[in-house]
């Protein structure tokens, strides 16, 4: 009887809220859309700072747009172009395929109820290193525990990998930006200690703390340690 009535009662916030999920891009984490792609900037301009060769900082350069004031980076309304959107698992375009990787994590396997589609593909982005390589999430509703982090960046990087060897670069920068939205979340703790935090039941102040733009965007690769959010209560 219990659990009928929490059925009940999550479709109940499920319609409650429904205005307020449609607007939300990410409606399964409460994270801000342009965090992945400013720290994949980050990890450019660091390559950049450790004197990387020119070759690779060129090549990264032709799949990502390289400036800080970049739409892509420092939008906090962000909302993908319309290449983005042709698939949920392909580049859109070559010059940004790097960034929409790591945008599109987030994004695909798609629930739709009503006019609320809820993207499951986060579901795999636990991990717990000291369950074994195996050791995901087992989420709500009983969809049983789904593939680790570490098992999907392995998959992704592999294609990443054979699209390079393809000559299809573009495809392998994108895999490439996938695989680097994983290595994102694992140092998030949420996400190691297999803690779902769905935004609308049980959010999490940390990932929502460091997403706040001022937070998010003071912390670059030119000062890593930078104090954040000292002026908040």
């Amino acid at each position: 009887m219990k659990r009928i009535a929490s059925i009940y009662f999550i479709l109940f916030l499920c319609l409650a809220f429904n205005n307020e999920i449609q607007a939300a891009r990410h409606p399964l984490y409460a994270v801000d859309p342009p965090v992945h792609q400013w720290i994949a900037l980050q990890a450019y301009k660091l390559l950049q700072i450790k004197g990387a060769p020119s070759e690779l900082l060129n090549e990264l350069a032709s799949h990502m747009p390289t400036g800080e004031s970049d739409y892509y980076y420092y939008s906090h309304d962000f909302d993908s172009p319309p290449s983005w959107k042709t698939s949920e698992d392909d580049p859109g375009q070559i010059g940004t395929s790097l960034i929409e990787g790591a945008w599109e994590e987030d994004e695909g396997w798609y629930v739709f109820f009503f006019n609320w589609k809820f993207p499951l593909r986060p579901l795999t982005h636990f991990w717990n290193p000291d369950g074994g390589y195996d050791a995901g999430l087992d989420p709500y509703f009983e969809l049983g525990v789904q593939p680790s982090a570490l098992k999907v960046a392995q998959s992704y990087f592999a294609n990443a990998l054979y699209y390079y060897a393809m000559n299809r670069a573009e495809y392998a920068y994108y895999y490439l930006g996938r695989t680097a939205h994983l290595l994102m979340d694992m140092s998030v703790p949420a996400h190691t200690l297999l803690d779902p935090h769905l935004p609308l039941l049980d959010a999490d102040n940390y990932e929502s703390f460091t997403a706040k733009p001022d937070n998010l965007k003071s912390v670059k690769a030119s000062n890593p340690h930078a104090q954040v959010g000292h002026n908040e209560g």
